[in-house]
């Protein structure tokens, strides 16, 4: 993104300000000028990633200005830290027909390193581990102590229009634009999977922008809108290659025809991770109105498609969604909800050689489509009944359910199912007395097979295959695997209460507290926990226009327990 150009674009409202104007009427101006300084020991990336840190001292600006001429008004925003992160943000409004946001955010964001100092394995021919066998793992880092990192951009200019017509009505435009640019690390496998790790560092330099167009219009008793978005991505950085080994025997060097004859590619330079451009249309229409005295309606759909480039593929998405609210008494209401959407990819046909061609026992052909695992169904229905005890007392009862099936994708190896399933009930009580102010939220979710591995972790022995069809030579092309993986729970239990106190105008005190407990226990392989407890306390004062004073502590635990098995060379 050239910041040249979005310096230009903000100030153009500003330049044409003195044209615009009329008679002043008032004006206001505040700076902040000042210092600031950090200092974080060990892994920089994790105390602060989204800052810099530093033992130098960097300065600091804040800027706030308005001015009123006529039925002109502008309200500027700016906060410099440094050249990494910085906000900006302009409104003017001429009467009350015509409105311009214009808004910047850059900032920094540390993306740590990956030595692969933990890449290294070797077979051994005895338990202990002393003779070491032909098998082995290992890895390369092209990039020792690189500070990897992204400078992400986010510009955008809105405009917001009322006609000036018999039916209230109002357009809005808008464009955005987003920059990701920096190093980033970049990895890659070669052969039996994870044979041989490299690394290496990477220019990142993408570009996303979106420009729309929205009309809105009151008809009636019914708010009716469309807006129509078109989005591009581009990736002008230049694609990272790697030297992918020649397949042969890890400890003697020879059988190349026959390690050959089992993979796709060898012994050449390959590009790899590389983001292709692509463009997105999205169509979106919004209803929302009244009915009578005691019901509301509203009503969404949207329609969008995008295109890859690189592949031709399209990803269609389609919408839908209505909810109804009924006021059954002045103390009780209940709104209904419904949700659908499905997602369709396009199939891509994935030509591979014949495997071990020219080999004893090959000649097989491997090649086959590729059906998208982003293809599915999703239904949502939600329930909600607020209900008010008395003035100080409110209760609401909320049930959820949800249907996704994935057309391409088995969560349940039983029955062959594709389905995720979950119900979640919730109570919530709000409570307010005079000062004090409580809430308490319960909550407990059921979840039928959620996404997980069901193609599994670990395999059945090998001594339980049987030859392949018409090949006395070939076992199996793929074992047969056995264990469900997954890190979600299909049981979660949440509960979060807070509490508060305003002792006067210029003091308040508040507490929270909330607690998690979740479990997986139908998987076949081990049971997945979770646990998870937060608390705290905060207290400000206001000792006077100036000066504000805030106290406060905050304790938080996270526990989550779970099996897994990596993979090393055929399993």
């Amino acid at each position: 993104m050239k910041k040249l150009a979005i310096f230009l674009l903000a100030c153009l409202p500003l330049i044409a300000w003195p044209a615009l104007a009329e008679d002043h009427v008032d004006a206001s101006s505040y700076v902040e000028i000042g210092v600031r300084g950090s200092d974080a020991s060990k892994d920089h990336n994790q105390v602060s990633e989204y800052s810099e840190s530093s033992t130098k001292v960097n300065g600091m600006l804040k800027l706030r200005t308005m001015d009123t001429k006529g039925d002109l008004k502008y309200r500027l925003d700016l906060a410099l830290f440094s050249n990494e992160d910085m906000k900006m943000k302009l409104v003017i409004n001429k009467g009350n027909w015509f409105t311009s946001t214009t808004s910047y955010n850059k900032f920094l964001h540390k993306l740590g390193h990956d030595s692969l100092s933990n890449m290294s394995w070797r077979e051994s021919e005895d338990r202990e581990g002393t003779i070491p066998a032909h098998k082995e793992l290992t890895s390369v880092d092209y990039a020792p102590g690189e500070d990897f990192y992204k400078i992400y951009e986010d510009f955008r200019q809105v405009f917001d229009i009322k006609l000036n017509t018999s039916m209230p009505s109002d357009i809005q435009v808008g464009f955005r634009a987003q920059a990701r640019n920096g190093y980033h690390q970049m990895m890659q496998l070669s052969h039996c999977d994870t044979c041989h790790v490299q690394t290496k560092g990477a220019k990142l330099d993408e570009n996303a922008y979106d420009v729309w167009a929205k009309v809105h219009a009151k008809v009636k008793k019914f708010d009716v809108s469309y807006k129509y978005t078109y989005s591009k991505f581009n990736n002008s950085a230049d694609q990272t290659s790697f030297y992918i080994d020649l397949p042969k025997h890890p400890a003697t060097g020879g059988a190349i025809d026959e390690f050959a004859s089992r993979t796709l590619y060898g012994g050449e330079v390959l590009p790899t991770g590389f983001n292709n451009d692509n463009k997105k249309s999205t169509h979106e229409v919004h209803i929302e109105g009244t009915v009578g005295d005691n019901d509301r309606i509203v009503v969404g759909a949207s329609y969008s498609d995008l295109t890859n480039y690189f592949t031709d593929l399209d990803l269609t998405t389609t919408t839908g969604s209505f909810r109804w609210s009924h006021k059954f008494r002045n103390n009780f209401v209940m709104d209904a909800y419904l949700s659908y959407y499905t997602m369709d990819n396009d199939d891509i046909f994935v030509d591979i050689p014949a495997w071990r061609e020219g080999q004893p026992g090959g000649g097989q052909a491997l090649s086959w489509t590729r059906h998208s695992a982003y293809n599915r169904d999703v239904s949502y229905v939600k329930l909600r009944a607020r209900y008010k005890v008395d003035d100080h007392n409110r209760l609401t009862f909320s049930y959820r359910y949800k249907q996704t099936d994935r057309d391409n994708m088995v969560v349940n190896l039983e029955d062959g199912s594709t389905d995720t399933t979950s119900s979640l009930f919730k109570v919530r009580w709000d409570g307010r007395y005079g000062d004090l102010r409580a809430n308490l939220m319960a909550s407990f979710e059921s979840i039928g097979h959620p996404f997980e591995n069901a193609m599994g972790i670990n395999e059945d022995p090998a001594n339980a295959y049987v030859p392949f069809p018409e090949n006395s030579l070939i076992y199996y092309f793929q074992r047969q695997v056995i264990g469900e993986a997954t890190n979600m729970p299909s049981e979660d239990l949440n509960v979060r209460g807070n509490l508060s106190y305003r002792f006067s105008d210029k003091a308040s005190f508040n507490m929270y507290a909330s607690f998690r407990n979740g479990e997986n226990n139908e998987l076949n392989t081990y049971t997945m926990n979770l646990t998870g407890r937060t608390a705290g306390t905060s207290m400000f004062y206001i000792l006077n226009d100036k000066t504000v004073l805030t106290i406060g502590y905050d304790y938080s635990f996270n526990k989550q327990e779970a099996v897994f098995s990596v993979p090393v060379m055929d399993g």
